[in-house]
Protein backbone atom coordinates (compact mmCIF):
# COMPACT_ATOMS: atom_id res chain seq x y z
CA UNK A 1 0.00 0.00 0.00
CA UNK A 2 1.26 3.59 -0.69
CA UNK A 3 2.24 5.71 2.29
CA UNK A 4 -0.40 8.67 1.53
CA UNK A 5 -3.34 5.51 1.16
CA UNK A 6 -1.90 4.57 5.09
CA UNK A 7 -1.52 7.69 5.91
CA UNK A 8 -5.38 8.71 4.40
CA UNK A 9 -6.33 5.67 6.41
CA UNK A 10 -4.88 6.29 9.68
CA UNK A 11 -5.92 9.88 9.62
CA UNK A 12 -9.63 8.59 9.19
CA UNK A 13 -9.52 6.23 11.45
CA UNK A 14 -8.37 8.40 14.34
CA UNK A 15 -10.74 10.95 13.40
CA UNK A 16 -13.51 8.47 13.65
CA UNK A 17 -12.34 6.66 16.61
CA UNK A 18 -12.08 10.13 18.71
CA UNK A 19 -15.77 10.74 17.73
CA UNK A 20 -16.84 8.15 18.82
CA UNK A 21 -14.88 8.33 22.35
CA UNK A 22 -16.39 11.46 22.77
CA UNK A 23 -20.00 9.97 22.35
CA UNK A 24 -19.67 7.38 24.30
CA UNK A 25 -18.34 9.46 26.63
CA UNK A 26 -20.68 12.05 26.90
CA UNK A 27 -23.84 10.59 25.27
CA UNK A 28 -23.59 7.26 27.09
CA UNK A 29 -22.07 8.52 30.00
CA UNK A 30 -18.93 6.34 29.67
CA UNK A 31 -16.82 7.48 32.90
CA UNK A 32 -13.95 5.96 31.40
CA UNK A 33 -13.88 7.38 27.80
CA UNK A 34 -14.92 10.87 29.59
CA UNK A 35 -11.80 10.62 31.61
CA UNK A 36 -9.75 10.26 28.44
CA UNK A 37 -11.07 12.58 27.07
CA UNK A 38 -10.66 15.08 29.15
CA UNK A 39 -6.89 13.89 29.60
CA UNK A 40 -6.79 14.68 26.02
CA UNK A 41 -3.15 14.15 24.01
CA UNK A 42 -2.50 12.30 26.85
CA UNK A 43 -4.80 9.60 27.55
CA UNK A 44 -6.57 9.75 24.50
CA UNK A 45 -3.86 9.73 21.75
CA UNK A 46 -2.17 6.18 22.83
CA UNK A 47 -5.32 4.36 23.03
CA UNK A 48 -6.01 5.65 19.70
CA UNK A 49 -2.97 4.91 17.91
CA UNK A 50 -3.28 1.74 19.26
CA UNK A 51 -6.62 0.71 18.33
CA UNK A 52 -5.48 2.02 14.26
CA UNK A 53 -2.17 -0.16 14.84
CA UNK A 54 -4.47 -3.25 15.37
CA UNK A 55 -7.01 -2.34 12.44
CA UNK A 56 -3.85 -2.27 10.29
CA UNK A 57 -2.34 -6.17 11.27
CA UNK A 58 -5.80 -7.33 10.78
CA UNK A 59 -5.61 -5.87 7.42
CA UNK A 60 -2.27 -6.94 6.90
CA UNK A 61 -1.06 -3.67 6.34
CA UNK A 62 2.75 -2.46 7.64
CA UNK A 63 2.09 0.82 9.62
CA UNK A 64 5.00 3.37 9.99
CA UNK A 65 4.69 3.79 13.71
CA UNK A 66 5.46 7.91 13.48
CA UNK A 67 2.06 8.06 11.77
CA UNK A 68 -1.15 9.03 13.48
Amino acid sequence: MKEGKRELMGTIIHEELETRIMKTAYIHGSEKFKAMFNGRDKMIHPYINNAIARCFRMKGVSRDDNMG
